[in-house]
């Protein structure tokens, strides 16, 4: 009589099934047992009796002599972020098939779930892909919160998985039916303005309902006002992005895979005709060969082959060093191939690697020999090692079997279109494949099975990494770090640093990608007589960056004639100003020479400087300013002066010719350029 008052109820399924009757006869639960007088009980209480008893003789669930029998023993994904990685795998397997999920708890965000997904037995966080939901909006949090629980909470969905985040929320798209038809959660929640879009172009069909709640000012858009573009600008940097995609596919050098290592962390390929087919070798590692040399390295072997069966090597006679090119007989073939040592094993076992098809054996002493003239070790290797751009494998031994007989499969017999993207960690070329009949990336396809994970940090990692780690050696930042964090900064700080970089800009272009004042209207200005300039772009950020400033300075009136971002210039290094990246835009503008470079930092001052080329740098919007136009508009003239005048001693420290207060300032100077250029100056 203490307990607070209780409705009880019996619930029956429109199948006639009573709930706590079901329960009882499979042993999940038990009979409250009433005094005989008390007639506050179920109305079924007789059909419970039974049930029990049944259940009881069945020794069914919690009445069995097995301690353990009827516990379903459940992987709580959620809060282990190691075991989550190691599902991962498995559950990006077979991705065109969603998986079966329930939700057991929707979170404020609202645009995270948590599920139990019955097929693996786990419980996991799930975060949806490509939305974000208001920070500082509770009406509409709230509004949002409601909306997903009505439609999702405690019922059956379906969902996919496509990837993990740092501490292992899972990140996806998740399936719901309502009214007798499928809805996409993510696009659900955007359509009714409970959330943005975060990943611009993630999916057409998330802008697309985007669009519509703009349209309709739908909850987070309800003060929204579009903003006015120009449609044939659009259409002109979307035609150049296209045109560059087909100049990259021309440019490829024609390869087959000849090697493949063991962990798939590099492979040899070697130009196509470069020498004898795929199945002729015996492969362990990923070489490739490039496809035009192929009748120079067949007439090279030929000769090779001639010249030890002319004047056969004494066995035993040569005394193997590391290091050394050497011919070695294939164990596979019997025959003769140029070969490096690698490792001396033993007195009659050497480890060799063949150097124009990249695979290594271990051979007996007696089938290797002195390379009999120069003109055999002359010529560079035919095959040559790679690794593979933009990509990186889980650690799982069996999970990398599976990868790499798949790439093996994807790689077998065909002609590859090779590009070098980037140097990795190693040194290795890291290089991307196209299937030349097809066209298809063929690592792309991979990461769409789910068998490769995007690295986003890749290509300018390990420069990047070093520019982390020099600037935390400097003395006043190492300071203020070491008094936010009361410990010095590791190598696993500024990896993580490093890996948050690109992902922390990507998420923020949306909000910072507005043209600075004044400037569509001054370069529309400098296109027109009588300067009739061509106007070329260059940035150290990488192309899914670019690509996203350039959609959006095109819908605001500005878009140069030709842009290049750095790791278009592999021989570039991020850590050091370098010319090639205004040499390849000149070559895309169709100019020779440029004349001026503008830019608003020293190092790309620096840059013009070694190109020869005069430079005009921009002071107010620099970081040496470090404010926005809002904050500008707000500071005291005095403090605006002070800011100015560090931002012109940068500039005109690092070299540049001209310093100006902003872009509106530019025609005067190129007027004098001119000039200086009419009296035979230069820069």
């Amino acid at each position: 009589d203490n307990f607070a008052e209780k409705t009880c109820c019996t619930v029956i399924l429109d199948t006639n099934i009573n709930i706590g009757e079901a329960l009882i006869s499979k042993g999940l639960a038990t009979v409250v047992k009433y005094r005989p007088d008390d007639d506050a009980r179920a109305s079924a209480y007789d059909s419970f009796l039974a049930a029990e008893s049944k259940a009881q003789k069945s020794n069914k669930g919690i009445h069995s002599d097995n301690k353990d029998a009827g516990i379903v023993r459940i992987v709580d994904l959620s809060t282990d972020q190691s075991k989550a990685k190691q599902y991962l795998p498995f559950l990006l397997r077979n991705q065109s098939a969603r998986k079966e999920a329930s939700v057991e708890f929707v979170f404020p965000s609202s645009s995270k779930l948590k599920l139990f997904v019955p097929k693996e037995n786990c419980l996991l966080n799930l975060i949806l892909v490509g939305i974000s939901s208001p920070k500082n909006n509770e009406l509409i949090g709230s509004e949002a919160h409601n909306f997903v629980k009505q439609r999702i909470h405690q019922k059956d969905v379906q969902m996919s998985i496509e990837a993990i985040d740092k501490v292992g929320n899972f990140i996806g798209w998740l399936y719901f039916e309502h009214n007798n038809t499928q809805h996409n959660l993510a696009v659900e929640l955007i359509r009714n303005g409970y959330a943005s879009v975060r990943d611009i172009n993630k999916s057409n069909e998330l802008n697309a309902a985007e669009a519509e709640a703009k349209r309709q000012k739908l909850g987070v858009w309800k003060d929204y006002k579009e903003e006015e573009h120009n449609e044939a600008l659009e259409e002109a940097i979307t035609e150049e992005l296209n045109e560059k995609e087909s100049s990259d596919l021309a440019h490829r050098k024609k390869v087959i895979v000849t090697n493949i290592s063991s962990g798939l962390s590099s492979f040899h390929a070697q130009y196509v005709d470069d020498g004898p087919k795929l199945e002729e070798l015996g492969l362990s590692s990923f070489h490739a060969q490039y496809v035009d040399d192929g009748p120079k390295l067949e007439e090279l072997l030929t000769e090779l082959r001639e010249e030890l069966t002319a004047n056969p090597p004494l066995p035993g006679a040569y005394k193997p060093s590391k290091g050394d090119l050497v011919v070695a007989k294939f164990s596979v073939d019997q025959l003769w191939y140029r070969a490096k040592i690698e490792k001396i094993v033993s007195n009659n076992e050497i480890q060799v690697l063949y150097v124009d098809y990249g695979n290594r054996e271990t051979v007996n002493s007696r089938n290797i020999a002195a390379m009999p003239s120069s003109k055999f070790s002359g010529p560079s290797p035919a095959a040559k090692e790679y690794a593979l751009a933009f990509v990186r494998l889980d650690t799982d031994p069996d999970f990398v079997d599976e990868v790499r007989n798949a790439f093996s499969d994807e790689t077998a017999d065909r002609v590859l279109l090779l590009k070098s993207e980037y140097k990795d960690a190693s040194g290795l070329e890291a290089v991307t494949l196209v299937d030349e009949e097809t066209k298809k990336d063929i690592v792309l396809q991979l990461v769409s099975d789910g068998l490769f994970f995007v690295d986003f940090n890749a290509g300018q990692r390990s420069n990047r990494v070093a520019n982390i780690a020099q600037i935390l050696d400097k003395e006043a930042v190492r300071k203020r770090w070491i008094e936010a964090n009361g410990k010095e900064p590791t190598t696993e700080d500024v990896q993580r640093m490093h890996d948050n970089f690109i992902p922390q800009v990507l998420s923020s272009l949306t909000k910072y990608s507005n043209v600075i004042e004044g400037v569509a209207d001054v370069v529309k200005r400098l296109k027109r007589a009588p300067f009739s300039l061509k106007i070329g772009s260059t940035t150290g950020y990488p192309k899914e960056v670019l690509k996203i400033l350039l959609q959006a300075s095109s819908t605001q009136g500005f878009i140069p004639d030709a842009s290049v971002c750095l790791e278009e210039v592999p021989e570039a290094n991020p850590s050091q100003p370098s010319p090639a990246p205004l040499w390849l835009c000149a070559i895309r503008l169709g100019l020779s020479p440029i004349e001026f470079k503008v830019d608003d930092s020293v190092n790309g001052i620096a840059e013009g400087l070694l190109a020869g080329v005069w430079t005009v740098g921009i002071a107010k919007t620099s970081s040496y300013v470090g404010l926005n136009e809002q904050q500008l508009d707000e500071l005291k003239s005095a403090e605006l002066r002070m800011r100015l005048q560090r931002a012109y001693d940068a500039l005109s420290g690092s070299g540049a010719h001209y310093v100006i207060d902003t872009i509106a300032d530019l025609p005067v100077v190129i007027d004098d350029i001119n000039r200086r250029l009419a009296n035979g100056e230069k820069p």
